[in-house]
């Protein structure tokens, strides 16, 4: 340094455009240099492009490193692959700049100095946006890439097993060698105490926890972890490039900070949600809402705060609303991505274990039966016999002893786990298309849980509410399953609640002489009736469930339609695609639709009006503003009230239609010839194919199902000789 001028001492920079690595099936013969590959055993392609590293050192003893990485890819190279089969399974996202660094990792050192107080070590790492594409039979074919050459446990059993024999025969061929040296004429009782008893005097003493060796308390470490929203994607069908898939889409950031033994962790988990959509849309789509089908998991995030030191061990997770749906069409694709398993064939005679067929009805004694029902006692048995029970009392209380010393000798550390999930909601859809209604709903609300010193004196405490609902179709609204409860002044509606929690019956201090007791209970075989912990299960209110024919019915339609999907008898449906809400003009004019509250139009929901012909249909689309809040969203929406509505003019007639639930169905547009017949327009709703149809009409209906035209005439209530023509 010149004049305290911190000056660049080192600087490395290497580059590496490519690496390639291809895996190949079968053996190979690894003697034989550059033996020829047979290309029908390729498996994978992996390649990395362009590995940048940078190095630069200062004179203060100060470094920076860092890597870069332009792009790596994996490439499915199977025989099996047809020209339409879908072979990168790795990949830059669709939406990413091809120029951008796929990763970027960064490792800096700052030494102490007058303006930090401590030494700072600081990793980075950036991860951009990238696809992983899965076929899980091409991902089991992986495992078995990668696990075949590792040692199997039948392996380790036989290994270990023959080791124990060796070491057996070598003890026993021992002791009789010494048997035959040894001359007692007195009989005595065989002692097969092998070790002298340890005494209280010559106890070691209490041992502190140790300081992990990269401990140190001068020095920061500080961890960055950024991933952009990394989508992984199961196929349905691999050998088609318009398959359906299941996709993964979620974003993670990880901060931790570390100063000796003191560390935090932080975790954000944003955008995590699960949807339905095909490979093909997904690759081409730029428009992120055109590419869901179906969304089977609504955005979530969750929030993790990890403190850890000599005092505390404290975790906080925080889990915002989870909303599952679960319709027809999800369980079908989930049917097909699994199903690919079946396709995989696998050496089952290598994972078998072989048995003889001649000896196989021979009588053998109960001994040498091998069952497995007695298999542990016959272990509890042997090593009983091989160890002196006195001895083995005597080392049980010593090792209490040791472990009250060591707590008695440590600090007290305290222990939380608290975790809050404000709602889990799961819905049942029905329809085969890309448009769904649900019709049952399940929520769990209010979820918190507080976990305390669960290795030494365990206590958990935990509320949650449970709601569920049904569908009514008939009456086109939701009703509860489990109904909620009414306070006294039978104003304030709340679900029902479950308390749970578990408390411990001994303080920590008379656990250690029932742990001993229980010990020698144990090795005697009788069981010990002290209990250590309390289970609470609590509900203040009663349990309320309402059975109606209808929920009867839907449930079982609903056991019938998921039965069809999950043995490939799908029902052809010719409207699959079409809303399920539309509003149908039959009043014989027509009519304006304007002032929407609460609905809108499907095909274009910024238009405010629309002109709706004679025996013409509109589709619309109910507007959700509302969020669920600890409460089960469609009972909430329900329970507000919110409007759907619409103005219809007819004429110089102007009228507001009211569609949520059944409020009104008939409304008066003016006189007519009759004073005692006004003019009046029915408002009817129905259900077709789980679809709901808002059909305006006249009250009254004439049908002419005759071969000639017909004259609708009004006889005069006085005079029946007197008649006016009505149509």
């Amino acid at each position: 340094a010149h004049g305290g001028e911190v000056l660049q001492t080192v600087k490395i920079r290497a580059e590496i455009k490519k690496l390639a690595l291809t895996l190949y099936l079968g053996e190979s013969n690894l003697t034989v240099r550059r033996a020829p590959r047979d290309e029908s055993y390729k498996l994978a392609n992996v390649q990395i492009h362009f590995i940048e590293a940078l190095f630069r050192q200062q004179t203060d003893s100060s470094y920076k490193a860092m890597v870069r990485v332009k792009n790596f890819l994996v490439d499915d190279l199977r025989k099996t692959n047809k020209t339409t089969s879908v072979t990168r399974m790795m990949d830059r996202h669709f939406t990413v700049d091809p120029n951008a660094q796929m990763v970027i990792v960064s490792f800096e050192f700052k030494p102490k100095s007058p303006t930090n107080s401590m030494a700072l070590r600081q990793l980075s790492a950036q991860l951009e946006s990238l696809y992983i594409c899965i076929n899980l039979d091409y991902l089991m074919t992986l495992q078995d890439f990668f696990i075949s050459g590792l040692p199997t446990g039948s392996t380790k059993t036989k290994t270990r097993r023959a080791a124990m024999t060796s070491v057996k025969e070598i003890s026993t061929k021992t002791d009789n060698d010494n048997n035959r040296l040894k001359v007692d004429p007195k009989p005595s009782r065989p002692s097969i105490t092998a070790q002298k008893l340890p005494t209280p005097s010559s106890k070691p003493s209490t041992p502190q926890p140790p300081t992990p060796s990269n401990a140190d308390p001068e020095i920061e470490t500080r961890i960055d972890v950024i991933v952009k929203n990394p989508e992984i994607i199961l196929l349905e069908d691999q050998h088609n490039l318009n398959s359906n898939c299941l996709v993964l889409d979620l974003a993670l950031q990880m901060r931790m900070i570390s100063v000796g033994e003191d560390s935090k962790l932080y975790i954000w988990l944003k955008d995590l949600t699960v949807y339905s959509s095909n490979f093909a849309e997904l690759r081409d789509s730029k428009n992120a809402g055109s590419k869901i089908k179906y969304r089977i998991l609504q955005p979530a995030k969750a929030d993790v705060i990890i403190i850890m030191d000599k005092q505390q061990q404290k975790i906080d997770v925080r889990i915002s609303d989870i909303i599952v749906s679960i319709a027809p069409a999800v369980v079908k694709t989930l049917i097909g991505v699994t199903s690919s398993l079946e396709t995989l064939k696998t050496d089952v005679a290598e994972e078998k274990e072989k048995v003889n067929s001649k000896s196989l009805f021979t009588p053998k004694t109960f001994k040498d039966s091998g069952l497995w029902y007695i298999k542990e006692y016959e272990e509890k048995q042997a090593k009983l016999e091989s160890t002196d029970i006195l001895e083995t009392v005597k080392e049980e209380e010593d090792k209490m002893i040791e472990k009250e010393e060591k707590i008695e000798a440590q600090t007290l550390v305290i222990q939380q786990l608290i975790l809050t999930l404000e709602t889990v909601e799961i819905k049942l859809e029905v329809n085969l298309g890309s448009v769904t209604k649900s019709v049952v709903a399940i929520c769990l609300s209010n979820l918190t849980t507080d976990v305390k010193n669960w290795t030494t004196d365990l206590s958990l405490s935990s509320t949650v509410n449970i709601e569920a609902a049904l569908f009514n179709e008939r009456m086109l609204a939701w009703e509860p399953l489990i109904e909620p409860t009414i306070d006294a002044s039978g104003s304030v509606l709340s679900p029902w609640c479950i308390t749970c929690s578990i408390v411990s019956v001994l303080p920590l201090t008379e656990k250690i002489g029932s742990a001993v007791s229980n010990e020698q209970a144990r090795k005697e075989g009788v069981l010990s009736s002290t209990p250590e912990q309390i289970v609470f299960i609590r509900a203040d209110q009663l349990l309320n469930i309402t059975i109606t024919k209808t929920g009867l019915d839907l449930v079982q339609r609903l056991s019938a339609l998921f039965n069809d999907v999950y043995n490939k008898r799908l029902p052809f449906i010719e409207d699959n695609d079409q809303p399920m809400l539309s509003l149908f003009n039959r009043t014989g004019r027509d009519i304006f639709i304007h002032n929407l509250d609460g609905l809108q139009f499907a095909e274009n929901m910024l238009l405010t009006s629309i002109t709706l012909k004679l025996d013409g249909f509109v589709p619309l689309v109910a507007a959700n503003d509302r969020q669920p809040t600890a409460r089960l969203s469609v009972i909430e929406e329900q329970d507000f009230k919110q409007r759907q509505e619409f103005g219809i003019k007819i004429g110089d007639v102007v009228k507001t239609v009211t569609i949520n639930r059944t409020w009104k169905r008939v409304y008066e547009l003016g006189p007519s010839l009759n004073p005692n017949w006004p003019v009046q327009m029915l408002c009817d709703t129905q259900v077709r194919n789980d679809r709901r149809c808002v059909i305006l009409s006249s009250i009254v209906k004439v049908y002419n199902n005759t071969t000639m035209p017909l004259i609708i005439l009004n006889i005069d209530s006085v005079d029946p000789k007197k008649y006016h023509r009505m149509a």
